[in-house]
C-alpha cells in the first residue's frame, strides 16, 4: 500500500503562490473561503456582503502576496486581510449614512442539547450587538477559530497585552450583563468564559466563486 501523501501546508502553498502558481493560490482560496466567509457574516450579519468581501479579501491577499512572510502561519496574515476589508466597508458605509448599523446573527450547529445550542446562538448575537467591533473579534477568533493570542495578535495587528485585555474585557461584559439575564427560565448556564466552539457557525456558499487574478 502506498504511504498517503500529506497535503501541503498553507506556507508552501503561499510561497508557490508567490512565485507565480495560480493553483496554488486556488487552493489556498478553497481551503480557507468558509473560514473567512464565516469571520466577516459574523461582523455584518449579512451573507451577500460577507460573500463580495471575501472575494475582496483573497484578491487583495494574491495581490499583495509579497507581504507574506513564510516563517510566519498564513491564517493570521489572511485574516489581518479580511479584517481590514471589513474596517474599509465600515468606512464606506460610514460616509453614506450618518450611522453604520451592525447585526451578526451567529448560527451554531446542531449539539446533543438543544438547550445549550439556543444558549450559545443568544451569546454569540448578543455579543454583536454590545460588544465592541474589536472585543467581539478577539472572541470569535479565540473560541471559534480556536487562534492563539499571538495569532490573533498578528491577525488583528494589535499586541498580545491588548488582545488580553480585550478578552478579558469581552469576558466581564458577558459574565456582569448577558449571563444574569440568561438566568430566568433557563435551566443550564454556561461558564463567564464561553464554550469553545467545536464546529462552524453558519455554512458559507458551498463552493466559492472562481476569483479573477487579472489586473
Amino acid at each position: 500500500m502506498e504511504t498517503p501523501v500529506p497535503d501541503p501546508s498553507d506556507a508552501h502553498l503561499a510561497v508557490q503562490a508567490q512565485q507565480g502558481d495560480l493553483a496554488a493560490f486556488d487552493a489556498l482560496v478553497h481551503r480557507h473561503y468558509g473560514r473567512i466567509w464565516q469571520f466577516l457574516h459574523a461582523c455584518c450579519g449579512d451573507p451577500h456582503t460577507a460573500a463580495d468581501l471575501t472575494q475582496e479579501t483573497f484578491l487583495i491577499a494574491h495581490r499583495q502576496l509579497h507581504r507574506y512572510d513564510p516563517q510566519r502561519p498564513w491564517l493570521p496574515w489572511l485574516y489581518s486581510v479580511a479584517r481590514n476589508k471589513w474596517v474599509d466597508h465600515l468606512r464606506r458605509q460610514s460616509r453614506r449614512a450618518s450611522t453604520v448599523g451592525q447585526e451578526a446573527i451567529v448560527h451554531t450547529p446542531a449539539a446533543d442539547d438543544s438547550q445549550r445550542r439556543e444558549l450559545l446562538e443568544d451569546l454569540w448575537h448578543w455579543a454583536s450587538q454590545h460588544l465592541t467591533p474589536q472585543q467581539f473579534q478577539v472572541l470569535w477568533l479565540r473560541y471559534v477559530e480556536d487562534l492563539s493570542v499571538a495569532e490573533i495578535a498578528r491577525a488583528l495587528r494589535l499586541t498580545q497585552v491588548h488582545v488580553k485585555v480585550l478578552l478579558f474585557r469581552a469576558r466581564r461584559t458577558l459574565a456582569r450583563q448577558w449571563l444574569p439575564a440568561q438566568e430566568t427560565g433557563r435551566a443550564e448556564v454556561p461558564s463567564p468564559a464561553p464554550a469553545r466552539v467545536q464546529h462552524r457557525a453558519a455554512a458559507p456558499p458551498t463552493t466559492p466563486l472562481k476569483l479573477s487574478l487579472g489586473p
